[in-house]
């Protein structure tokens, strides 16, 4: 009996082995292809895992196979909290389990082409301390020639940081380097539409003092989670949003905090925000987030009756 369909949505799910026997024994047992007594087509956890193996180095074969001589590769940098699990012996003999949280640095990596746009390929961890444009440049590097394009490659789709487009140290820099020719640059310019506001922002409230908090009274107010809050009687302000008539497949083609932006502009230029809308839980203030801060300070407005100047 072939499982391959089967165990490729085992892999997909995240089904354990034994969970996907299960069920596949259930499925089987209800149309009738195993009965009560005959072992004959039951399957166990020990083909599932085997058909999962097959399944999954077919594909990462194909996967490799298929990719080769990239044009343009997206690298995407972050820094996450990795939780590790370590035994501990105390005086007794006894052991404990113990948890130490360490920031780590993943970089994915991502096929850019105009048919296969945004395709992942593979990522990286390394640590956060240290993790320079230099030590980024040659994991780049080692990824290209893991795909034999070291030679084919044209662009970086990257991040306007510093870390990534450093006249000097930054990775796009040092790879030019270590590939001896120039390399185009491709950054991600979308946020540059938060500066304007970022500017505004702290003119009229005051800077951060840290990456998820503000010192102002605005940016106070719209640090805690207030979405479960009642909509009152705002003042409406009037904005060209209403007669704008953006396409419905535009509208539908936007991010989550881009639609909860546009609903929130739209409300408060009507008087009244949808209320799908209005009790969605907006993310939190961090300051490379700006459109969050946005969403946050409409939604105040919305739930707070007559604003003073200063509020």
């Amino acid at each position: 009996m072939k499982l391959d369909r089967f165990a490729m949505e085992a892999v997909r799910y995240d089904v354990s082995s034994r969970a996907a026997a299960a069920l596949a024994n259930a499925l089987l047992l209800d149309y009738g292809i195993i009965k009560y007594g005959d072992l004959n087509q039951v399957v166990d956890r020990s083909k599932i895992e085997r058909e999962k193996k097959k399944v999954m180095s077919r594909y990462i074969n194909q996967h490799d196979n298929n990719l080769s001589n990239l044009v343009c590769l997206g690298v995407d940098g972050k820094d996450d909290k990795n939780v590790l699990q370590f035994k501990n012996v105390i005086e007794n003999g006894e052991t404990r389990l113990s948890r130490v949280t360490e920031k780590e640095h993943h970089l994915t990596f991502t096929n850019e082409n105009s048919f296969k746009n945004g395709l992942y390929l593979s990522h990286k961890n390394l640590p956060s301390n240290g993790a320079t444009g230099l030590l980024q440049s040659e994991i780049v590097y080692n990824v290209l020639k893991e795909y034999d394009s070291l030679n084919s490659v044209q662009a970086l789709l990257l991040d306007n940081t510093n870390v990534n487009t450093d006249f000097k140290t930054g990775i796009v820099a040092c790879l030019e380097k270590k590939l001896e020719r120039k390399i185009h640059l491709i950054g991600c310019t979308l946020h540059h539409n938060e500066l304007p506001f970022r500017k505004l922002f702290k003119i009229v409230d005051g800077s951060s003092k840290c990456p998820n908090k503000f010192s102002g009274p605005i940016g106070k107010q719209v640090s805690i989670d207030f979405h479960l809050n009642p909509q009152v009687k705002f003042t409406k302000i009037d904005t060209p949003v209403e007669i704008l008539n953006i396409p419905i497949e535009v509208i539908n083609d936007l991010s989550h905090d881009q639609r909860l932006l546009f609903e929130y502009c739209l409300g408060i230029s009507k008087g009244f925000v949808n209320n799908i809308f209005f009790r969605r839980k907006i993310g939190p203030l961090n300051n490379a987030r700006w459109l969050t801060l946005a969403i946050r300070v409409m939604a105040l407005y919305t739930r707070t009756e007559a604003p003073s100047l200063d509020h």
